[in-house]
């Protein structure tokens, strides 16, 4: 039986948890798979803290959306 929250359902749309093995959530995605927070917490689950995604920029073109020059 499955008594763990996978999902919810808000006036924000659908969202989804990502868990580790022992159950504590780690990331929370849109209905899309677009990371939307990110989960730390303390041994066995205590202390959860979870803070928005704000992705890393490597500095590469990629990151912005650019298209490689062309001749």
């Amino acid at each position: 039986m499955l008594d763990r929250l996978i999902g919810l359902v808000s006036m924000n749309g659908l969202h989804f948890y990502l868990n580790d093995w022992n159950g504590s959530r780690r990331v929370q995605t849109d209905y899309e798979g677009v990371v939307e927070q990110t989960c730390m917490n303390l041994p066995y689950g205590n202390g959860e803290t979870c803070s928005p995604y704000l992705p890393q920029k490597s500095g590469r073109n990629s990151d912005f959306g650019a298209k490689p020059f062309e001749h």
